[in-house]
Formats: structure tokens, C-alpha cells, sequence
């Protein structure tokens, strides 16, 4: 049976490496074109490329919709991250016009770097520089409703306890700078994908379900406390409820980790 496991390892592996090679070709035609006509046609590829190939390796991609979201507006993406197998439900779960905020180093990567570097912001979290053309860059798209992706917790949360690491500030920044809506969003089930973090892969589930968007208006850098602490506990709430990990201990889960600064700011 392990022997089948890894064999069926290595076909998912080589058959992603053969979707990044297409990509690769696909993204070189598309950067003839206006960004925001690159960038759907990158996310158009990406949804095509991680449906196909959950297909092809049994993995199951379910989207829970929102009907609070609307598909014309541009919005900050929040999700957890907890594995690789996030890549896979990213294009899925948020897709139409979006792209991710990412760290610089992904461009260091063999093959996929040119694939970030095309269709992702990237930013030197060290460089105030650096951050500053991502905030514009943001801004820019923002006028074509393009979305943004943004993983609070900054790193993945491998180990699944506490559920959530403590988040950086950075998505909070943004949305509050943009005055743009957040979605809180909870990935569920990716973990399963590649459990010890290392091969075999095993077939699974991966769902994605939102929270109700935050609006941002009004808000100032004094609120990003209690934006953070609302997007952690409705992340959190998702959690508790619909992943099996922690939905047997659902009140334990929320009574233990549940961030008390939720209440609306005073205007």
C-alpha cells in the first residue's frame, strides 16, 4: 500500500510540474496585455490548472458561497493557512479578478517564481520601500475591482494547535488604507493533503467558507486592534464549527482562544 502511495506521489508531483511548464508559456503570451487583462487571464489559467489537477489526484474542492460578497467589489481576502495544499484551494475559493500579496522570496523558487512574480504582489516585508509600492499597487487594481489575498497569520500553522497563530498587522493595514471591505475566510481540510508536511500526498477535501466582509470605512490605524481581533474570531468561529479537528470541542475551542478586543470602534 505505501508502495502505491508513492507512486501516486510522483504522478501528482510530475503532473504539477507539466501544469507549470504550460503556465509558464500561457503567462509569457498574457503579459503582452494590460495588467488588469494579465491578471484574469493568470487566475482564468490558475483555476484551471489546481481544478484540474484536484480532479486528476482525487482531491475534492468545495466553495461554500457567501451571498454578502459581491463579485464586482474589490476586497481583502483573510484566510488561515495551514499547508501547501492552500495553493491548491486559492484559485478556487478566490477567484475571478484577484491576486495574492506574497513575500519576495517566493520569486526565488525554481519555475513557480516566475509564476508569482507574474501574477502576485510581491513585497520585502523589511523595505518600508518596498511596502509602499505594494499599498499602490493594490490601489491601482483596485480601480479594475481586483481582490487581494492576504494570509494574516503570515506563515503556515502546521501543527493546527492554537488553530490560529497571532496575526501580523499587514492585512489590517491594507484594508484600512484602501478602505476596502475584509473578508475573513477558513480553509478547511488542506492539511490532509500532505499531513506530515512532507510526501506521500493523500486524496481529500478542501473547503473554503467566509465570513460576513468588515467594512473598513472610517477606520484609522488606531482601529487595527479590533479589525484584527474581529477577523481572528470570525475565522476562528468558522473553524470550531466545520473543521473536524476541533468541531467535537467547539466550546472549549472558542472559550480558550477567543480574542476578547472585538467590540466596534467609537467614532
Amino acid at each position: 500500500m505505501i508502495v502505491l502511495r508513492y507512486l501516486f506521489t510522483a504522478w501528482a508531483f510530475l503532473l504539477f510540474i507539466a501544469f507549470i511548464l504550460v503556465g509558464i508559456v500561457v503567462y509569457f503570451f498574457l503579459s503582452i496585455f494590460k495588467r488588469q487583462h494579465a491578471q484574469r487571464g493568470y487566475m482564468a489559467y490558475n483555476r484551471f490548472w489546481m481544478r484540474s489537477w484536484a480532479f486528476l489526484c482525487g482531491v475534492r474542492l468545495k466553495v461554500v458561497p457567501n451571498p454578502l460578497i459581491d463579485p464586482n467589489r474589490q476586497y481583502i481576502f483573510a484566510p488561515n493557512h495551514t499547508s501547501l495544499g492552500d495553493v491548491v484551494m486559492g484559485p478556487a475559493a478566490f477567484g475571478g479578478a484577484c491576486t495574492a500579496l506574497g513575500k519576495i522570496e517566493l520569486k526565488k523558487i525554481p519555475l513557480m517564481g516566475y509564476l508569482f512574480a507574474k501574477s502576485c504582489i510581491l513585497v520585502d516585508r523589511n523595505d518600508p520601500e518596498s511596502r509602499r509600492k505594494s499599498i499602490e499597487q493594490m490601489r491601482q487594481i483596485g480601480k479594475d475591482n481586483i481582490s487581494v489575498v492576504v494570509f494574516p497569520e503570515g506563515t503556515r500553522n502546521a501543527s493546527g494547535f492554537p488553530p490560529l497563530l497571532d496575526f501580523h498587522s499587514g492585512a489590517f493595514r491594507i484594508a484600512i488604507d484602501l478602505q476596502i471591505p475584509l473578508v475573513p475566510s477558513a480553509i478547511i481540510g488542506a492539511r490532509n493533503l500532505m499531513p506530515n508536511e512532507k510526501p506521500p500526498l493523500y486524496p481529500c477535501q478542501i473547503t473554503c467558507m467566509y465570513a460576513n466582509p468588515i467594512d473598513t470605512a472610517g477606520l484609522t490605524h488606531d482601529d487595527l486592534p479590533w479589525l484584527s481581533n474581529k477577523t481572528y474570531n470570525a475565522i476562528l468561529q468558522l473553524l470550531a464549527e466545520h473543521d473536524p479537528l476541533y468541531a467535537p470541542q467547539k466550546e472549549q475551542i472558542l472559550a480558550q482562544y477567543h480574542k476578547k478586543n472585538d467590540k466596534p470602534p467609537i467614532k
